[in-house]
């Protein structure tokens, strides 16, 4: 909805997309400590259901399937020197945050009741790691799109996690999965002259 709504005001649609994202993550957050549904169902949900807005602002647009479009699959070969800028910006805070609270990290996922015990802020780490997500999900929006940007979040950590059981080496090999994916997509939708944010999940 955040992007929708900048794109038609024609602001910034980073900070639209940011915004929006943000909320969207502290209510999955919210939904899934006091709610009866688990994260990954309320994931879902809070999702679908802020993706439909979004889509429902952007059909008021008299070029609807044109935004809808750019806004959901991307275009690679639109990135300006501004938008590979922001990217670098918030790859070097996430990754900062990551390594500065990586213990901190683990027991979040792993163990959060022996984190909560020893009076770590499990709420806020939570909320605070759903916010990183947001964030970067809106900075690969640009490259491809709001739809395809989350596969590329899960798949290669979902493939990383089937070939190693070391949190760091997980970490590492999905790192490189996606990098590696985005210049072998590029090169593929190239020669087979298809979309490149398509071919860069696929791969």
């Amino acid at each position: 909805p955040g992007v929708a709504v900048a794109f038609i005001y024609r602001a910034n649609l980073f900070v639209g997309a940011f915004i929006a994202g943000a909320l969207t993550a502290l209510t999955i957050g919210f939904v899934a400590r006091t709610g009866k549904v688990k994260e990954d169902t309320a994931i879902g949900v809070v999702f679908i259901g802020a993706f439909a807005l979004g889509v429902l602002i952007i059909s008021t647009t008299h070029s609807y399937s044109l935004d809808l479009t750019h806004i959901l699959f991307g275009n690679l070969l639109a990135v300006s020197d501004e938008d590979l800028l922001t990217i670098a910006i918030v790859a070097v805070v996430v990754l900062t945050l990551i390594f500065a609270l990586y213990k901190e990290w683990i027991l979040l996922s792993f163990d959060k009741t022996h984190g909560e015990s020893i009076g770590l802020p499990m709420g806020a780490l939570n909320n605070l790691m759903l916010v990183m997500i947001a964030l970067t999900i809106v900075v690969s929006m640009r490259v491809v799109g709001n739809v395809l940007s989350v596969a590329m979040l899960i798949t290669p950590a979902a493939t990383a996690y089937l070939v190693t059981k070391s949190v760091p080496r997980m970490m590492l090999v999905a790192a490189s999965l996606g990098a590696f994916s985005s210049v072998a997509g590029l090169l593929a939708s190239y020669h087979a002259n298809v979309a490149s944010g398509p071919a860069i999940v696929l791969v």
